[in-house]
């Protein structure tokens, strides 16, 4: 076995305890200099991002920051030691500065958010990870939406949706995010049209097991809320009090009480008048 300290940075990292033993002793040896590090430990600190991603579905980005902090620390000294697998563990750096941004957004650190996200849009082109790549921009133009910003917002999820090379979900995303968008600009008839050719996407999701962990959220019944927010922007409130009710009603159980779904609550639960 290594010997690292039990709470040192990889320990600190592993906030969900995910890592297996091998897990940890491979990356420990890669941060300690004693071996390459190659994409078993990647796929490894994947997973402690992913099992980080859902502890904060059960508690709070603020719960969880800290620990995915110290995931990014551990995932740049490797990415600066690696070779072989060095544009994947680039790639993998991108993502959780964009996990990053998005956890400063709950205390509306917007600067901290997009200090974060353009970082992970930079580390995504030198990765050519073009979903990763988009992923940034549309996080970046959400972090614009709760700022204010709709100008600025608008240009980043364009810039998103150009991208061919992204899976479904977050195709479906962008459509739902620039349909919101286009509302709070006054621009109902492009707006209405992106709704209809979202609710299309939505239709031929794939099923939630072949979701990637990056974007596990996708399903149906997220993009109800999704939806609810744009025909709420669009003044159709009754609507949009209904699709954000059923959002609630259909999410899994484990979700329903999640930060992230603060908003479809609030929009629930104030009623179909305002």
């Amino acid at each position: 076995m290594t010997d690292h300290p039990s709470g040192g940075p990889l320990a600190a990292a592993d906030v969900a305890g995910v890592l297996s033993s091998t897990d940890s002793e491979r990356i420990s040896l890669a941060l300690h200099g004693r071996m390459r590090p190659d994409g078993a430990a990647l796929i490894a600190l994947e997973g402690a991002l992913a099992g980080a991603r859902r502890l904060e579905d059960r508690t709070s980005a603020a719960a969880v920051l800290p620990a995915v902090a110290g995931q990014r620390d551990v995932l740049e000294r490797l990415a600066g030691a690696a070779r072989g697998v060095r544009s994947a563990a680039v790639g993998l750096v991108s993502e959780i500065y964009q996990y990053l941004g998005w956890l400063h957004l709950p205390q509306d650190d917007f600067a901290g958010a997009l200090h974060h996200l353009k970082r992970a849009a930079l580390l995504a082109l030198e990765a050519d990870d073009p979903v990763r790549l988009a992923t940034a921009l549309s996080f970046r133009a959400y972090a614009h939406q709760r700022s204010g910003d709709s100008r600025q917002a608008a240009t980043l999820a364009t810039a998103a949706a150009r991208n061919e090379r992204i899976y479904p979900g977050l195709r479906t995303y962008l459509h739902f995010q620039r349909a919101e968008i286009l509302a709070c600009q006054g621009e109902r008839r492009q707006a209405s049209q992106l709704l209809v050719q979202a609710d299309r996407l939505v239709a031929r999701l794939p099923q939630a097991d072949e979701l990637p962990e990056s974007g596990y959220w996708y399903v149906p019944a997220f993009f109800l809320g999704e939806r609810a927010f744009v025909l709420d922007a669009l003044g159709e409130t009754a609507a949009a009090h209904e699709s954000a009710t059923a959002c609630l009603s259909e999410l899994p159980t484990e979700w329903r009480d999640t930060e992230w779904a603060s908003e479809r609550r609030a929009l629930a639960e104030k009623g179909p008048q305002r």
